[in-house]
């Protein structure tokens, strides 16, 4: 292995071509890669990574979310997760077997962040906020983009609320990572608060997978917001 600092770029092709199904198992309807799975192939090619977790949020509906952060050299990714159950759905009060669960998958989801396993929370391992009624009633971080959510400004609708952030439309949560996929790398860097914006209405919105999606497509080009 060169002692060379390896781009975000070198990383995500090294990572993401790995076949990992032999290593990765299938519980329900999810796919899982094991935390010690992950940290032998991430030791494998990149030996001087480097993970710590930050305090757990302790949300207002006795919900919990655990903070990873991933270094290899001088790259660097976080990460979150909720405590969830098998079902994928927040627990309410969780132990500590629990939280310290979900902190070594938010260690590997963070891994994916790099392109280990991505293809694994592309739908599959992403929890449903449709099913998870309490998430849906925990109240989310104001950001600045809220107002545009709220009907703080005057358009008539969320179409028309949105083109203040950028000026393309598109039809459904899902077209805008689509839409990010197709600019050049140099156009998106020049434009990262736009970008980080729409990732918080994404947020806001509970569109968990076009998240993931804008996530990937981001790593994929080399971009960091």
């Amino acid at each position: 292995m060169s002692n060379k600092q390896p781009t975000y770029s070198e990383v995500w092709e090294t990572l993401n071509h790995l076949n990992l199904s032999t290593l990765s198992d299938k519980k329900g309807n999810f796919t899982y890669l094991s935390w010690t799975e992950a940290w032998l192939t991430m030791m494998t090619h990149y030996p001087n990574v480097q993970y710590d977790f930050l305090p757990e949020t302790h949300e207002d509906n006795k919900t919990v979310m655990c903070h990873c952060i991933v270094n290899i050299g001088s790259l660097e990714r976080t990460m979150w997760l909720p405590v969830m159950d098998y079902k994928n759905n927040s627990v309410i009060n969780p132990t500590t077997k629990q939280i310290q669960d979900a902190r070594m998958r938010c260690l590997v989801k963070c891994f994916a962040m790099f392109g280990l396993g991505s293809y694994i929370y592309r739908g599959e391992d992403l929890p449903d906020p449709k099913k998870d009624i309490d998430e849906e009633q925990a109240k989310v971080p104001v950001s600045e983009t809220k107002k545009y959510l709220d009907g703080d400004i005057s358009p008539k609708s969320q179409a028309e609320k949105i083109k203040h952030l950028w000026p393309e439309k598109w039809v459904n949560d899902d077209d805008f990572p689509k839409w990010v996929n197709n600019q050049f790398a140099e156009k998106l860097s020049s434009n990262l608060k736009k970008l980080s914006d729409w990732r918080d209405i994404l947020i806001e919105k509970n569109a968990t997978l076009a998240v993931a999606r804008l996530d990937v497509i981001l790593t994929q080009k080399g971009i960091t917001l």
